[in-house]
């Protein structure tokens, strides 16, 4: 009878040591009422901003997903351009952004220009604009769309690839 006490102890003793402990449950998203990002220029003005009015942040990817975000970008710290989009994301702490739907990017001044399409990527560091989906620009007497928009903010230059189509009025 010892004996068989000796084994069961064994057992469950052996059965403690070799159980491999149990994963935490994947951490749930931080839920935010508003998500406000602003970024600088080395001279300390502002450089661009991002608002929404709700994001959902995982904590573990450092991934936002934004609601109807707005955002300014600016040139020598004056607004230069808006963005918005029905969705979007953001990757750490604005290292690149992706809008979804509806995308509108204006290029403000006295002949401003809009920028439509359904997906654009914001690489702000690189000041660098790709939208890929449906890309057309507009303004007051010109409308002319690609399959391909990239845009250099720095150099307020847009190239177009994938057969540009080129109205005027």
């Amino acid at each position: 009878m010892k004996r068989l006490a000796g084994v069961g102890i064994a057992l469950l003793i052996g059965g403690c040591v070799s159980s491999k402990p149990k994963a935490p449950p994947p951490a749930e998203p931080f839920v935010f009422k508003a998500l406000d990002l602003e970024q600088q220029d080395s001279k300390g003005r502002p450089a661009w901003e991002l608002r929404s009015p709700e994001a959902r942040y995982d904590i573990t990817r450092q991934v936002a997903q934004t609601r109807q975000p707005r955002g300014v970008i600016y040139k020598r710290g004056k607004p230069n351009i808006t963005v918005s989009a029905r969705s979007g994301t953001v990757l750490g702490d604005g290292q690149a952004i992706q809008l979804e739907g509806d995308v509108l990017i204006t290029l403000l001044g006295d002949n401003p220009v809009r920028i439509t399409g359904q997906q654009a990527r914001w690489i702000p560091s690189r000041e660098l604009m790709l939208i890929d989906r449906q890309p057309v620009a507009l303004d007051r007497r010109s409308r002319i769309s690609a399959q391909l928009a990239t845009y250099y903010l720095d150099r307020d230059l847009i190239e177009l690839r994938g057969q540009p189509v080129l109205e005027q009025w």
